[in-house]
């Protein structure tokens, strides 16, 4: 019986020594791949800071005294909508790759941002040629609202993104920030100043 013993030992030994290092591999590839989320996690959030600011700047240069009352008085837009948001729309198929407490902010800004798209795409419309001068005044005033609540969306998910990046350890963008302010100096929680535009009286009733 004892001859017995010493083989069944060795046995259970290279057995344990095997599950030991099965178990072992299996915790450093689930720790490698942690880590690898975490680093592509951290890689997005900058990436989509970056989109939003970008955009968060043109929304703010669309927003001034001078373009606002040039849409106003002339119904046009201050140029084609912008859609270059190539990476909020690599990200629309699985949102999971993004941090949880930063989904809302982000995707309540790019929301807002299709908005206003849509609003500026209407003003191609053929039906929008045939309203009246004082229907395209109250429509741009629409757009130039919708504008004023994506530049408040986009601060919202910008601090949303900062926070993340500062917790995880790293360094927030040393880039220009938006401020509650136009480029007109006006307070983006009111509504733009622009100046009374007499022409809008002076247009016939359609285009």
């Amino acid at each position: 019986m004892e001859r017995f013993v010493g083989p069944v030992i060795a046995a259970l030994i290279v057995v344990a020594a095997t599950m030991y290092g099965w178990f072992k591999t299996r915790a450093l590839d689930r720790e490698y791949e942690q880590r690898r989320r975490r680093e592509k996690e951290l890689d997005m959030v900058f990436a989509i800071h970056a989109e939003i600011l970008a955009g968060g700047h043109t929304t703010q240069e669309q927003t001034t005294e001078a373009e606002s009352a040039y849409l106003i008085e002339n119904g046009f837009p201050f140029g084609p909508s912008d859609r270059t948001d190539f990476v909020f729309d690599s990200l629309k198929s699985d949102l999971s790759i993004l941090p949880q407490q930063v989904i809302h902010s982000v995707v309540r800004y790019y929301r807002k941002a299709e908005q206003s798209n849509l609003l500026v795409d209407y003003l191609q419309n053929p039906l929008y040629e045939k309203q009246t001068s004082q229907e395209k005044a109250k429509y741009a005033r629409q757009i130039l609202e919708v504008l004023r609540d994506q530049q408040q969306a986009a601060r919202a998910a910008l601090g949303d993104l900062e926070t993340f990046i500062e917790m995880s350890g790293a360094k927030v963008p040393d880039m220009t920030t938006l401020s509650n302010e136009r480029l007109d100096g006006t307070d983006h929680n009111g509504s733009p100043h622009v100046e009374h535009c007499p022409n809008i009286s002076k247009n016939s009733g359609n285009s």
